[in-house]
């Protein structure tokens, strides 16, 4: 008799995995031959082995798990009610099929990744915990913000038209507007057919959203020509906006919309078309007609009429909760008490025709009254727009001659139009801040001709600098964004509840970006998993239909993970969550897959039926341990072994056995993990 010891782990090879050392197949060589004398038997005396669990995922709807990218939320700091942020947990599934826990990780880790909106939000990593053994213990989760630092860049040639009101198609030959780069600018013209009058036209650029940790957005304004003919009468203007994705179609010349699913406007069935509402009882400039072209959420721009002055106007779309809806507000700039802003004393719009002395005006140029009282006008000039998203706040600053009291004269340079300041929140001037619909914000430009006058004749505008969000990857983030899938899914009630939440108006706080470890975070953002139903998440709309992945993805009794909770370590912009070894839902469908050893280096013979061909199977292993597990490091150890002919007539000499642990059609076993030790017994 002889008994045979092997090993899938051998100390010869203890420096890396070979392939004669895998879990489920391995060879083992000894020195001096074994002698296996005539008419003998094999059988299997006891194996060792760990098993990796395998989930299947059933194609079930309502087994879903919510990603939440926002402020952070414990179970100390618990809210009454999520209105309070301007984001919503967004529901993730998993794909149907079977997985081992590697598999399983990156289903999980893919999943999350689709519904990260966020562009500062950076790409999870989950990966599978196994003990030192083997033995499946987990799952870690680690989220990070990206670091957004980066030159800036001019959009390519790739720009989109949008559809104008009530309009077939984009083309229409008696306006056109054009773009191209031109050295490190770009150049959008607009230009029309002498004696017509057309609509707005606008064009957007889809390839790469702001930055809104360290973004910047400058259009040169310098080139956009007379407003008003020589008696009053308003003859064309322009807007330039940073704005949410939009329904458009590629280029000028074809017809094919897309972007917002089948959304036939490109602007939220919610918004209230009817012109620009005044702020603080201001009287603005109506933006009336061609709604689909002037819709953009943060928007500077030149709309004239007649026997009116051509006012510099900010419009925003903020929230008009009391109408449950969303409309234009104008942002009075001027309206400010901040010392600080230039504008502070200045009593209405800059009026862009003094600019030039064509109309009205101070014969310098000059457009409203100085900060001093002194006869000489605080701004001529203005040349260029700049927007400033960070984090939650949007800025607009203009690059103007800027009057110094001091010096008694007009030096260029940058000043606040709209500045985000914590401290002056109150005072009107804060833009409705940054929220979920307007995570991924693009640039857009529109020009109009209201007269037969030409006005959009070798009208210019440049993009002077452009710093778009990092890791982009192309037109994706046009599509893949939450406010084109919301509109994609015939858009939600969350989607709308987000943009009328009076956070979302003027004067109202916002959450900065911080400098951390040299890169721009917003630091009271939190990655977090909503698992399994909670009280803490209200209204409970949010969460339906109701969480229900928890013991998947490694939890079976925790709702949701929170900054602090047992396993997490890290902060907002590097934050880690380690499952415990809590996975219970193994799945039914592992009954179905025995396992089965394989011998194939000696001559024994059985019979697979199942294949319908002759085998070297020896060894059928339960399902289950004594303990019922079925799972994990197993042992079985046969009462009463069962020995196979090996139908030798004469004496065996082997110097290397070959042992596979197989499934019913002998396909090598894919849930079997660290060391396997197998023992035989031969007998004459």
């Amino acid at each position: 008799m002889s008994y045979i010891v092997t090993s899938s782990s051998q100390d010869r090879y203890s420096s890396t995995k070979y392939g004669i050392e895998k879990a489920n197949s391995y060879e083992n060589y000894i020195g001096n031959p074994m002698r296996i004398p005539p008419n003998s038997k094999v059988a299997l005396e006891s194996i060792k082995f760990i098993r990796l669990p395998v989930f299947t995922i059933l194609s079930d709807d309502s087994k879903r798990a919510y990603y939440w990218f926002g402020e952070d939320k414990t179970p100390s700091t618990g809210w009454n009610t999520i209105d309070d942020t301007r984001s919503a947990p967004v529901s993730f599934q998993l794909k149907s099929g079977t997985y081992n826990t590697d598999q399983l990780a990156l289903g999980i880790q893919d999943a999350i990744r689709k519904v990260q909106y966020h562009t500062a939000d950076k790409p999870i990593t989950v990966t599978a915990n196994y003990t030192s053994v083997g033995s499946f213990e987990g799952f870690t989760y680690t989220f990070a913000q990206k670091d957004q630092f980066i030159p800036s860049v001019i959009p390519t040639e790739e720009y989109y038209v949008l559809k104008n009101t009530g309009n077939a198609t984009p083309y229409d030959p008696l306006a056109l507007m054009s773009y191209s780069v031109v050295g490190t600018t770009g150049e959008i013209t607009g230009w029309m057919a002498a004696g017509n009058t057309v609509p707005a036209k606008s064009i957007i650029f889809p390839q790469h959203p702001i930055s809104l940790n360290d973004g910047e957005l400058v259009y040169d304004i310098s080139n956009t020509g007379e407003y008003h003919t020589p008696d009053l009468k308003p003859k064309g203007g322009w807007v330039c906006s940073l704005t949410r994705p939009q329904r458009c179609s590629k280029k000028n010349s074809e017809l094919q919309w897309e972007q917002l699913g089948t959304q036939a406007k490109a602007y939220p069935d919610y918004f209230h078309t009817n012109g620009v509402d005044a702020n603080g009882g201001t009287a603005v400039t109506g933006w009336s007609g061609a709604q689909e072209n002037l819709f953009a959420d943060y928007s500077v721009g030149v709309c004239p009429k007649d026997n009116t002055p051509a006012l510099l106007e900010v419009v925003c779309i903020a929230s008009n909760a009391a109408a449950d809806q969303v409309k234009r507000r104008a942002c009075p700039y001027y309206n400010t008490t901040d010392p600080t802003n230039l504008f502070g004393a200045l009593a209405g719009y800059y009026n862009m025709d003094n600019r030039t002395g064509a109309v009205g005006g101070n014969a310098d140029g000059g457009g409203l009254p100085d900060v001093d009282g002194a006869n000489t006008p605080a701004l001529k000039n203005i040349t260029k727009v700049k927007f400033l998203p960070k984090g939650e706040t949007v800025s607009i600053e203009v690059y103007a001659e800027i009057y110094d009291t001091t010096s008694r004269a007009h030096v260029p340079g940058w000043t606040p139009l709209m500045a985000y300041n914590a401290t002056s929140i109150t005072d009107g001037l804060t833009l409705p801040p940054i929220n979920m619909n307007k995570w991924a914000l693009y640039p857009k430009v529109t020009m109009f001709c209201i007269s037969s006058e030409g006005a959009l004749t070798n009208q210019k505008i440049i993009i002077d600098s452009y710093i778009p969000a990092t890791d982009m990857g192309g037109t994706e983030w046009w599509s893949n964004n939450w406010y084109t899938s919301s509109q994609n899914d015939g858009g939600t009630q969350i989607e709308k509840d987000i943009d009328i939440r009076l956070n979302n108006d003027f004067g109202k706080e916002a959450k900065e970006t911080t400098t951390h470890g040299g890169a721009q975070i917003l630091a009271d953002y939190n990655q977090q998993i909503v698992m399994q139903p909670s009280n803490d998440w209200t209204p409970v709309a949010y969460l339906t239909p109701e969480p229900s992945l928890g013991p998947t993805l490694g939890w079976k009794s925790q709702s949701y993970l929170y900054q602090g909770m047992p396993g997490h370590t890290g902060t907002n912009d590097d934050n880690v969550y380690v499952s415990p070894n809590e996975l219970t839902d193994i799945p039914e469908a592992e009954a179905e897959h025995s396992l089965f050893v394989r011998c194939p280096t000696l001559t024994q013979l059985s019979h697979n039926f199942s294949k319908g061909q002759m085998s070297k199977i020896i060894y059928h292993c339960p399902m289950f341990s004594n303990s019922g597990k079925s799972t994990g490091s197993l042992f079985f150890q046969p009462a009463e072994r069962v020995y196979i002919d090996l139908g030798n007539k004469e004496t065996l000499n082997i110097n290397q056995i070959a042992l596979d642990i197989v499934d019913r059609n002998e396909q090598l076993s894919g849930d079997l993990t660290g060391n396997t030790t197998i023992c035989l017994h031969i007998k004459q």
